[in-house]
């Protein structure tokens, strides 16, 4: 049974359709903890975009310089 506040009002709570959950520390929220390893493409485990997976373009030219064959 839900309870009820002063005025009478259902408490629905947050509705679970709203916000994929993070299965890491079942935590529905709008943030990302940062906590999982994401894939090739860039998503989490929860399947939304990983944030800590973006690189801006500055990261992705010193990747590919560091990438670049060595003269030896």
């Amino acid at each position: 049974m839900q309870s009820k506040s002063i005025h009478g009002h259902k408490k629905r709570g947050m509705l679970t359709n709203n916000f994929l959950g993070c299965p890491l520390t079942n935590n529905r929220s709008l943030w990302c903890f940062r906590i999982c390893t994401p894939n090739a493409s860039g998503n989490g485990f929860c399947g939304r975009v990983a944030p800590h997976g973006l690189k801006s373009r500055i990261q992705v030219c010193i990747e590919n310089y560091n990438k670049r064959p060595t003269l030896d």
